[in-house]
């Protein structure tokens, strides 16, 4: 494997080894997470990261850029 991601699941998962993943739980005010609950509720942002993930494979699909099968994660 090259190192692709091919999937939601895998996005969201190598997310979480990103800068941007660092930024948003050390100044999650800058990233509109609200630190009373969203945080609360889910410390590693799982859900958070998987909705940028599905916004981002949204907008590439729409380009042209990828597949995005929102049923199975695919993409």
């Amino acid at each position: 494997m090259l190192g692709t991601v091919s999937s939601v699941k895998e996005a969201v998962n190598w997310l979480a080894y990103t800068y941007l993943f660092v930024r948003m739980l050390r100044s999650p005010q800058l990233y509109g997470i609200d630190e009373e609950g969203e945080i609360q509720r889910d410390s590693l942002l799982v859900q958070r990261r998987a909705d940028l993930v599905h916004t981002a494979a949204t907008h590439l699909a729409k380009a042209g850029m990828i597949k995005y099968d929102r049923k199975t994660g695919a993409l």
